[in-house]
């Protein structure tokens, strides 16, 4: 398996074809008045593309935010079980899922680097880099 893509958003819609719909989709900095803080949400869009040595067997994926210090923060951490299925037309040609997972009332700490990391079956296949900035990058309203 693969990733093929990955971005975070303010919020994702994923339908049961694989279809996606995102709003504040692609963003990489997240400007805080103070710490510590909290965002709201981030939904996490990955796309993952499977071999047909892979079809019909149910893979344990996760994605999971680390801070600046590369500890994994608490309760920031999704599982997604994903069984791919053949491609649909040619049975000997990759095929691919879209997941999504929505991390709710993030706990940002301190400013620095965080990170998504994606897995599944215990391989890290990519990672979602956000920048957290302080009150001395907020621009002037």
């Amino acid at each position: 398996m693969k990733l093929d893509f990955a971005f975070v958003s303010d919020a994702a819609l994923l339908t049961e074809r694989g279809l996606f719909s995102v709003l504040g989709g692609g963003f990489d900095t997240v400007k805080c008045s103070g710490f510590p803080a909290t965002y709201h949400l981030i939904a996490c869009v990955v796309r993952l593309r499977f071999d047909p040595g892979e079809f019909d067997v149910t893979h344990k994926c996760i994605v999971e935010l680390f801070d600046p210090d590369g500890a994994l923060v608490p309760k920031m951490k999704i599982e997604l079980p994903v069984r791919p299925s053949p491609h649909p037309r040619y049975s000997d040609r990759s095929n691919v899922m879209t997941l999504h997972a929505d991390f709710q009332q993030v706990p940002i700490t301190k400013p620095g680097d965080y990170v998504f990391r994606i897995s599944c079956d215990g391989v890290e296949l990519g990672q979602i880099g956000i920048e957290v900035t302080g009150p001395e990058n907020l621009e002037a309203s």
